[in-house]
């Protein structure tokens, strides 16, 4: 349980669970248009790029949390449903397992993704632009790095309202079995 975090398999996990849940178009549409489109509107919208990663720090510190309380919430529930597995519809168990994994699998990679954007704002926000002499470069790198954080940003957002649905998804098909 107590292992070192092996960030390739969260994001494995990840892409493995997203590519069961939609075809190749939604997929790339998702994960790939969607947060470019995200990231084009930003970049072109956004003149204060120090303004822009200081609240990307509030808004990171605000979800880190949230989805970390979403992973605890999970981790109860696939305790509470193995412990409660002899009760009840083998089949029910078994997809609620699946929605589960699913919903850990994407509200991981965007604590990730959230953490990752974190401590690149954390940096941008702090370097002094003035005293670096290389002006040339520093400009190209710095639209790299600025276009880079706003696909993470598009991303994340993306991959929350994900994680949103599918704990929609999850919290109706439970009601719907219980109903039964």
């Amino acid at each position: 349980m107590f292992k070192v975090i092996n960030i390739f398999e969260i994001i494995l996990d990840y892409f493995r669970n997203m590519k069961k849940d939609l075809k190749t178009i939604p997929f790339l549409a998702n994960l790939l248009v969607i947060p470019l489109a995200i990231a084009a509107i930003l970049y072109f919208s956004v003149n204060d790029f120090r303004k822009f990663a200081q609240i990307m720090i509030t808004v990171t510190s605000i979800f880190i949390p949230l989805l970390l309380n979403v992973l605890i919430i999970v981790h109860y529930s696939i305790e509470r449903t193995i412990k409660n597995k002899n009760t009840k519809n083998d089949n029910f168990i078994i997809l609620k397992l699946e929605f589960l994994k699913h919903v850990s699998s994407t509200a991981s990679m965007v604590v990730l993704v959230s953490t990752f954007i974190l401590f690149l704002s954390i940096i941008l926000v702090n370097i002094d632009y003035k005293y670096i002499t290389i002006t040339k470069y520093i400009f190209k790198i710095k639209s790299i790095v600025k276009s880079f954080l706003m696909f993470l940003v598009g991303f994340m957002f993306v991959n929350i309202i994900i994680t949103f649905l599918r704990v929609y998804r999850l919290i109706n098909f439970e009601i719907k079995e219980y109903q039964k």
